[in-house]
């Protein structure tokens, strides 16, 4: 009786070792701090003057659809010359962020264009960033509006700025940020 008791403990051991290492390597991915949704939106020091500040919550309250297994997003502003908005939505695979990065890109468009026409302006046709997919466009408005839509893996990005107040060099540091953080976690993977 004292063997059979002693192979169900030994039993009962290994699940609880298995199950612990499955849950760990699981859980590995979202422990690292660089892919910590949060280290992955940008922050102020990107922005080319100090007239710019962080207004948004850098929480799931940030980004406003209700979607994916984790999202977060914030946004900027200035005082006369518009702001900035930065949203990321995490999918638990590759599969669900390329189902839903189609219409998640077609009503970001639609939100940011209202109805004016998106183009790529000659000075951002240079610019290429690591994302699997991604769309650079901006309005052709009163204030010009610029956005990028991304996907790298099962992380989906949107971000749009006024450029009243920038430059296509400036616009294109911050998509260089944003485009190196969102790698660093990706090349973690």
């Amino acid at each position: 009786m004292i063997g059979i008791h002693s192979r169900y403990k030994f039993i009962q051991f290994l699940i609880l070792v298995f199950t612990m290492t499955l849950v760990q390597g699981c859980l590995s991915r979202f422990s690292n701090p660089i892919c910590d949704l949060s280290y992955l939106l940008i922050d102020i020091s990107v922005f080319p003057s100090s007239e710019w500040k962080e207004t948004g919550s850098r929480d799931i309250d940030g980004a406003p659809s209700r979607i994916g297994m984790d999202r977060a997003g914030t946004s900027f502003s200035t005082k006369r010359h518009g702001g900035a908005v930065q949203h990321i939505y995490r999918f638990s695979s590759t599969e669900l962020a390329n189902t839903n990065y189609d219409e998640l890109k077609r009503d970001w468009i639609y939100i940011v264009s209202h109805g004016v026409s998106l183009t790529e302006p000659s000075e951002l046709s240079d610019i290429h960033i690591g994302a699997d997919e991604y769309i650079l466009n901006c309005t052709n408005d009163e204030v010009e509006r610029c956005l990028l839509v991304a996907l790298y893996k099962n992380d989906y990005v949107e971000f749009t700025i006024d450029m009243a107040s920038l430059t296509y060099d400036d616009l294109a540091r911050i998509i260089f940020e944003l485009d190196s953080r969102m790698l660093s976690c990706n090349e973690l993977e």
